[in-house]
C-alpha cells in the first residue's frame, strides 16, 4: 500500500509529459465520403498528404464531449507510449494517437479537416486505381432512376490492435506454440526449446486474434447511390474517388468507382433499342370484335382501343411509351403483340351462341371467310363428282 502514492505520482508525471508532446503539422485532403486511413500522424515535422479519421483513431463517437476525448486519449497514450510499450510499432502508434487528439481539440483545424473530407484534394497526392463494378437494375429502375445500396470490399486497420498486429496483455498468457511448457516436438520425436517464447512458456504480447496478426481486417463498406433515370445497359455511373484502396496505399487518393449498368430480364417487356415489345394474351372474341383493353406500361397500365382483328396486323405501336429518352434522345415506343387465347367452352349457352354465329357466318362465307368458302367448294367437288 505504501507504494501506491509513488505509482500515482509517476503516472501523473507521465501524462503531463504526454500533454507537452510536439504538435505535428497535418495537411488534410480526403475527398471521399468515408475515412481513408493515413499511415501515421506525423513524421519529422513534415505535412502529411492525408490524415485518417481522428474519431476512429481514438475510438470515440463524433458527438463525443471533450472529457470523453481526453479519457480515450489518456487510455491509448498509456498503452502506446514508447517508454511503456516495447513494440516496434509503439512510437508510430503513439504519434498517430497524439495527432488525432490534438486535431479534435483544435476547433479551427478540425473544421479544416471536415471541409477537406467533403471534397478537397492536396496537390501532388498519388491516385489509386479505378474500379469497375456491375450494377444490375430492373427496367423500371433504369427508366425512372432509383436509390441503390452498393457494397464494396474494404480493409481497415484492426481496432483491437490499432493496426500493429500485436496485443499486449496485462498479465502473462501461455504461449500458443508450446501451450505453456516452453518446449516443442522436433523432427524424430525429440523436443527442443520453443522459439516463440524462448523457452519461457509464457508471453506478455501475442498476435492479435481478430486480424491474425496482420493488423488489417475485412469490413464491408456500403454506399448509397442515386441512379439517374434513362440509363441503358453498358452505360457507366462514375462515383468520384470511391474505389477501395488496398492495404499499404493509404497515402494515395482513392480512384474512381464506375458502376456499369446491366438490365435484368423482365417478365413482360423486351427492350429493343428504345422500343419495348410486349406480348399480351387477348380473348379470341375480343380480337375479332375489337374494343377497349388494359395493357401494361413501365409506369403501370393504360387502356387502348383495340381495332377489329386483322390477320395482317403486326402489333400495335404506342408512341413515346417505351424506354424514356435522355437529352436529345427521344423516348421509344411501346409495341404490343396480341396473342389469341381460345377459351375452353363448358356452358351449353356458350355453345348455342357459337352455333348461331357459325350459322350466320355460313350464310356469307365468300365475303367474310374466303378461305373457308374455297374449302367448302373443294369438298363439294369431291362429294358430287368422281375422283380422277
Amino acid at each position: 500500500m505504501d507504494g501506491l502514492p509513488m505509482v500515482a505520482l509517476r503516472l501523473a508525471g507521465l501524462l503531463r509529459g504526454i500533454e507537452r508532446c510536439h504538435r505535428p503539422v497535418i495537411s488534410l485532403a480526403v475527398p471521399c465520403c468515408h475515412p481513408l486511413l493515413a499511415e501515421y500522424a506525423c513524421r519529422d515535422n513534415k505535412s502529411m498528404i492525408t490524415c485518417e479519421d481522428p474519431f476512429v483513431v481514438l475510438g470515440v463517437a463524433r458527438e463525443a464531449s471533450r472529457d470523453e476525448i481526453r479519457s480515450a486519449y489518456r487510455r491509448l497514450a498509456m498503452r502506446w507510449h514508447p517508454d511503456r510499450n516495447p513494440s516496434p510499432a509503439a512510437a508510430a502508434e503513439f504519434k498517430r494517437v497524439h495527432a488525432a487528439y490534438e486535431l479534435l481539440l483544435d476547433d479551427e483545424r478540425l473544421a479544416t479537416w471536415r471541409r477537406a473530407g467533403q471534397g478537397g484534394m492536396t496537390d501532388g497526392a498519388a491516385a489509386g486505381d479505378d474500379l469497375v463494378q456491375s450494377l444490375t437494375l430492373t427496367l423500371e429502375q433504369a427508366a425512372a432512376g432509383c436509390q441503390r445500396t452498393v457494397e464494396l470490399p474494404h480493409r481497415v486497420r484492426c481496432s483491437s490492435c490499432a493496426g500493429s498486429g500485436r496485443v499486449r496483455h496485462n498479465h502473462s498468457v501461455p504461449c500458443p506454440a508450446c501451450s505453456g511448457c516452453g518446449r516443442v516436438v522436433r523432427a524424430g520425436g525429440k523436443t527442443g526449446r520453443c522459439d516463440t517464447c524462448a523457452g519461457r512458456g509464457y508471453l506478455r504480447e501475442t498476435a492479435c486474434s481478430d486480424c491474425a496478426g496482420s493488423g488489417w481486417r475485412d469490413e464491408a463498406r456500403t454506399l448509397e447511390v442515386t441512379v439517374p433515370p434513362a440509363l441503358l445497359a453498358g452505360e457507366r455511373l462514375r462515383l468520384a474517388r470511391q474505389a477501395p484502396l488496398p492495404p499499404g496505399d493509404e497515402l494515395k487518393i482513392a480512384g474512381d468507382l464506375y458502376l456499369e449498368i446491366s438490365l435484368a430480364t423482365h417478365q413482360l417487356f423486351v427492350l429493343d433499342g428504345l422500343d419495348l415489345h410486349c406480348r399480351i394474351p387477348v380473348s379470341i372474341f375480343r380480337l375479332l370484335c375489337g374494343g377497349r383493353i388494359e395493357v401494361p406500361t413501365l409506369n403501370g397500365t393504360t387502356w387502348i382501343e383495340l381495332p377489329p382483328w386483322s390477320p395482317t396486323a403486326d402489333g400495335h405501336r404506342l408512341a413515346g411509351l417505351g424506354f424514356p429518352g435522355k437529352g436529345k434522345r427521344a423516348a421509344g415506343d411501346l409495341v404490343l403483340h396480341p396473342e389469341a387465347i381460345h377459351p375452353r367452352l363448358a356452358a351449353r349457352e356458350d355453345c348455342q351462341l357459337l352455333e348461331l354465329l357459325d350459322w350466320r357466318l355460313a350464310a356469307d362465307l365468300e365475303r367474310r371467310a374466303p378461305l373457308l368458302a374455297d374449302w367448302q367448294l373443294q369438298l363439294r367437288a369431291r362429294r358430287d363428282g368422281p375422283i380422277a
